[in-house]
């Protein structure tokens, strides 16, 4: 049987949304091992699996709770290992951040976009010209 390597990167996270997790499953000569099955806990908490890609490339969407405190975390993988491979498994340290969300109505967005232009217009000299211009 061969060694294993597995390798884990991830963070910042923002609570109440998915972060994205990236790897890589390789054997002992740094070859992928593609079609693997590795399954993934957050804090100790099993959250799911996921099976290796190409050049054994390791991806997947981590949910991150809105209950999770703010603050480093740890994320494990383990690889359970075959006939021909060994097991092997990691763990990576990672922030999870607050996330602000601005949300704006399209109205919100044209009331602020014409307050943005009359202010420009009354401190830009061409514009004046134009409005003296016009009337």
């Amino acid at each position: 049987q061969r060694y294993t390597v597995l390798e884990l990167e991830w963070g910042p996270a923002l609570r109440n949304l998915s972060t994205a997790v990236q790897g890589s499953l390789l054997d002992s000569s740094g070859a992928g091992l593609e079609g693997e099955l590795v399954s993934y806990s957050f804090d100790g908490v099993a959250a799911g699996e996921a099976l290796t890609g190409a050049d054994g490339a390791l991806q997947f969407e981590l949910p991150v709770p809105a209950a999770t405190e703010l603050g480093m975390h740890t994320l494990s993988a383990s690889f359970a290992g075959t006939y021909f491979y060994l097991p092997s498994s990691v763990e990576a340290q990672g922030a999870v951040v607050a996330a602000t969300v601005l949300e704006v109505s399209p109205q919100q967005l044209q009331r602020a976009a014409a307050s943005v232009w009359r202010r420009c217009c009354a401190t830009t000299p061409a514009c004046r010209w134009r409005e003296r211009r016009s009337t």
